[in-house]
């Protein structure tokens, strides 16, 4: 299910689910905590959730920005916060919704999808088509940032032939 805002009870189940899904989170020490909440800021465009009946399991965040590069403008969407309750892991729900995620921007006319993954990820990302692909990206403190371990998934052919050799500019936070 889509959503561009979250009622009470999503807001409630995004928070649980979050909270859940990434708990290792928690151990962060302060420095990292800090350098997190600089590069990771998400204006969200949309949230999809995937339910077992009244109960929300599962959620993505798609974050939708314009970008520039050499003159041309791309539609992109970030995805951040894949989460899926530890109860219902290893179930194919985080796949399902990954690719309800896909087919979203798809609909919606997206030039590109990227994400931060870090490289026990990337396997799995690449089942759907994503990349390795460096990207730039702007922290809130005004730092910036080449992102390493990002993921590019190319939605149309034109935009990969204008932006797989470069390394682009995402904007401000990285998801």
């Amino acid at each position: 299910t889509a959503h561009s805002q979250l009622n009470p009870d999503q807001s409630k189940a995004f928070d649980e689910i979050s909270d859940d899904a990434f708990c290792d989170l928690r151990e962060l020490d302060a420095n990292d905590k800090a350098a997190m909440a600089d590069k990771y800021q998400i204006t969200p465009w949309t949230y999809l959730f995937a339910q077992d009946g009244d109960r929300y399991v599962a959620q993505v965040t798609l974050d939708k920005r314009s970008l520039e590069h050499d003159g041309l403008s791309f539609t992109a969407v970030g995805v951040g916060g894949l989460a899926v309750s530890s109860k219902y892991q290893r179930q194919g729900i985080g796949t399902k919704l990954m690719e309800e995620a896909i087919a979203y921007c798809r609909r919606e006319q997206i030039d590109l999808v990227f994400l931060n993954a870090g490289e026990a990820l990337h396997d799995y990302y690449r089942k759907f088509g994503f990349e390795l692909h460096e990207y730039k990206f702007t922290g809130k403190s005004g730092t910036e940032y080449l992102e390493d371990e990002g993921m590019v998934l190319f939605l149309n052919a034109d935009t990969k032939k204008t932006l797989a050799g470069d390394v682009f500019d995402i904007g401000r936070g990285n998801v």
